[in-house]
């Protein structure tokens, strides 16, 4: 055997074992979508976001400093922005039995809801924000940049979640 065949021998043996390692390490997996309970993904906690929500408001609050005349046009404005309870999730067992055309229509009765809800969410931002004096507007722009991927505040960083 010459030098070649032995060391792309060494390497096939190398990556055959590691292989097996890994495949030893994941252990009884059930199929490619899970991972096993270690990887799985937390479930919505509503009462965990709402007390998030309330305590991110309460940072906006007192980093925007408002004037006492303010106060009733932050208060409809955080009424507004209020999360709304994460609704049921599409039953997607019931959407595959459908024909595609009726599919089709719920799929984009859905976005629609959500397109409307966005749209009402980013009017009382704007009607709240034309309350704010250019510093308070300055002030209000970076905080909101600092949850939105890729803005100044998150440039080159991961967002991460921790719980509290």
């Amino acid at each position: 055997m010459n030098r070649l065949q032995k060391i792309t021998t060494l390497c096939v043996a190398t990556l055959g074992l590691a292989a097996g390692m890994a495949q030893a390490e994941m252990g009884d997996m059930k199929g490619p979508g899970d991972c096993g309970p270690q990887w799985q993904q937390r479930k919505p906690d509503p009462a965990r976001m709402a007390k998030f929500m309330e305590k991110r408001m309460a940072q906006i609050h007192d980093a925007l400093k408002l004037a006492p005349a303010q106060e009733p046009a932050w208060n409809v404005f955080a009424d507004k922005v209020k999360p709304v309870p994460m609704a049921e999730r599409p039953d997607f067992e019931a959407l595959s039995k459908l024909p595609t055309p009726e599919r089709l229509d719920k799929m984009q009765a859905l976005a629609k809801e959500r397109q409307e809800r966005g749209a009402a969410h980013a009017a009382a931002v704007k009607e709240f924000y034309a309350q704010l004096n250019p510093e308070q507007q300055k002030v209000f722009d970076a905080e909101f940049m600092k949850h939105l991927r890729g803005g100044p505040a998150s440039h080159g960083k991961m967002r991460k979640h921790r719980p509290e």
